[in-house]
């Protein structure tokens, strides 16, 4: 039934079958380390290739590169004639990714990196890519925090090419601090620019309290005319 098991990340498995599959279920997958069957990896999301229906991709928790695994199947994978491929549990023994030891090095930061306000609830982040960065970049990660940079948020993935990025559905009033990090592909990151902007205050509240200053500075003006 399998045919091949190929980790091709530390996070990914791609499993070729013998024949079309129609559909596998995450929950279908069990994968422990070889040495410690405690040590159990989460299956989080299979896909079955669309140029090649014998062909799925597990999406996995991360997995310690280069370790052994054992990957069970149950019988809830199912082939194009609505078939089990396993009358009982099959095990297939893998090795999970082994990453470039000679690549540990992030990307160099990038320069230059600047935010403004571009809107009420907007702001535009420009910045200049390092010139170190030519063939070892794979993209940006961008971080948000309200706390000044003690704490940031999950990362936001930029292509590789963008030198600008605008955040939108901010608050006003808010002091945002963003900072983008340099990653390449074996997952190295570099330690990342910071920059801080803070979102002038709007709404009714605010409209109204120039329109009272207009109308005092006008009170002022016929006073004065009076004198």
């Amino acid at each position: 039934m399998v045919e091949d098991i190929d980790a091709t990340d530390v996070n990914e498995i791609e499993i070729t079958f013998t024949e079309d599959l129609a559909s596998a279920d995450a929950d279908a997958f069990t994968i422990q380390l070889e040495d410690d069957a405690t040590e159990e990896i989460e299956v989080l999301a299979v896909s079955i290739d669309a140029d090649d229906a014998s062909k799925i991709t597990l999406v996995t928790e991360e997995m310690e590169a280069g370790y052994d695994y054992v990957l069970t199947m149950d019988e809830t994978v199912f082939n194009k004639d609505g078939e089990s491929l396993s009358d009982e549990n099959v095990s297939v023994d893998f090795t999970s990714k082994t990453l470039d030891l000679a690549d540990l090095i992030a990307p160099e930061d990038i320069t230059a990196f600047l935010s403004k306000v571009s809107g009420d609830t907007s702001i535009l982040l420009t910045w200049t890519e390092s010139v170190d960065t030519a063939g070892d970049l794979a993209e940006y990660w961008l971080y948000q925090s309200l706390d000044g940079g003690v704490s940031f948020g999950d990362a936001l993935k930029v292509a590789r090419s963008a030198e600008e990025y605008e955040i939108e559905d901010l608050t006003p009033g808010e002091t945002y601090t963003f900072k983008v990090t340099a990653v390449d592909e074996n997952g190295n990151e570099s330690e990342g620019v910071l920059t801080t902007v803070a979102l002038p205050e709007t709404g009714p509240g605010l409209m109204l309290m120039g329109a009272l200053s207009l109308l005092g500075a006008g009170a002022v003006s016929r006073r004065k005319k009076q004198l």
